[in-house]
């Protein structure tokens, strides 16, 4: 496994994790309570400032009508970035969050079966400055063979990561 994919996550209920760690809580969490339907989104959020930008990859899992649990890591780069193209950056570290998971997943359910839906979160909206490209960025996700939300209804990029921006 790549370094990168070693990046420490935050559980604000468990702690530290990694993403494999993320992945087994996620599992975990399923198996409590396997007959229920739930939601697993990916969102990234990120801010600028002076001398970096900083985007804030999550993961959620919604046991739905019945809470969740989330994750999240920060990464820092120092490139400058206009609203364009750092929307289009936090819809790429999405998806590729996103196909990462769903290998993991995948892989570690192999025996089992749960009824959940993997969905990518994207801080775009028919309202502001980046109803431009809701078009763009919409379609490279579901090209990708995800389920993509925007505003209002993107919880994992417009709460919880922006939470942590």
């Amino acid at each position: 496994m790549k370094k990168e994919e070693q990046a420490q996550f935050i559980s604000p209920s468990r702690g530290p994790i990694t993403l494999d760690g993320s992945v087994y809580d996620i599992i975990d969490f399923m198996r409590a309570n396997p007959d229920d339907q739930y939601v697993v989104g990916v969102g990234t959020d990120s801010k600028l400032y002076s001398d970096h930008c900083l985007f804030v990859n999550a993961i959620f899992v919604h046991r739905v009508g019945h809470g969740g649990r989330y994750y999240y890591r920060k990464v820092y780069k120092t490139t400058h970035y206009v609203l364009r193209t750092r929307i289009h950056e936090e819809a790429w570290m999405s998806l590729e969050l996103a196909t990462k998971l769903l290998e993991m997943m995948q892989s570690a359910l192999s025996q089992t079966s749960f009824n959940y839906n993997l969905e990518i979160h994207v801080d775009i909206g028919e309202r502001g400055k980046t109803r431009s490209i809701i078009k763009e960025i919409v379609g490279m996700i579901q090209g990708s063979g995800f389920l993509v939300r925007i505003k209002p209804d993107a919880v994992c990029a417009t709460t919880v990561a922006d939470k942590h921006t």
